[in-house]
């Protein structure tokens, strides 16, 4: 029969991955908003598909819990967003936050027990993969220019400083959300790995 200190580790072990996962949670917004960025320019000469895309996140959105009541409640009149303030943003944001972080804690765990253990890469390889994924998603908004430059408003010089600071800004939240959740989750092990073998 595991002790008290057990339970308490295996607690804080589950707080600790919860942590982990607000950590990781800026860095996948981060990654959705250039993505969709991205794909945006791709389909620029698509609007109605690009519309059906944001109505679709729209109702995905409007579905979450917690989160999902207070979206329908600000779409249900058009001058209800017209007066949403500074507060109710952050509110949303925050809400936001939580609410996705334990969703994307959930699916970890149940993933971790069909699959089995995640295997552990070195916080090295990640940020690497990070600098690669950044690379390359400015080589995808640079081609895009170079496809059809006549789509965008402005000189050569300023679309690569807006494309090469947007990649940057990504790869900088990814380097810190990586770090931060490395940590977390080395420690969140250790505490499962010691509260697994202690009995009493």
């Amino acid at each position: 029969m595991r002790n008290r200190h057990t339970e308490l580790k295996m607690l804080l072990s589950l707080g600790l991955d919860y942590f982990r996962w607000t950590q990781l949670t800026p860095m996948i917004f981060t990654w959705g908003f250039a993505l969709l960025l991205l794909a945006m320019l791709i389909f620029v000469n698509f609007q109605q598909q690009v519309v059906n895309v944001l109505e679709y996140f729209v109702v995905w959105l409007s579905g979450l819990p917690l989160v999902g009541p207070y979206v329908t409640e600000l779409l249900a009149d058009q001058e209800t967003s017209v007066k949403l303030g500074t507060e109710d943003l952050k509110t949303f944001a925050l809400r936001s936050w939580f609410v996705v972080s334990l969703l994307f804690m959930l699916a970890g765990m149940l993933l971790s027990r069909w699959l089995g253990p995640f295997r552990t890469r070195s916080l090295k390889r990640k940020i690497v993969y990070a600098a690669v994924a950044s690379a390359a998603l400015l080589a995808g908004l640079v081609l895009n220019y170079f496809v059809d430059p006549g789509n965008f408003n402005g000189g050569l010089a300023g679309w690569l400083f807006n494309f090469s600071l947007i990649a940057l800004i990504v790869f900088v939240v990814s380097a810190y959300s990586l770090t931060i959740a490395h940590v977390l989750g080395k420690l969140s092990s250790a505490l499962m790995e010691e509260a697994g073998g202690v009995t009493s």
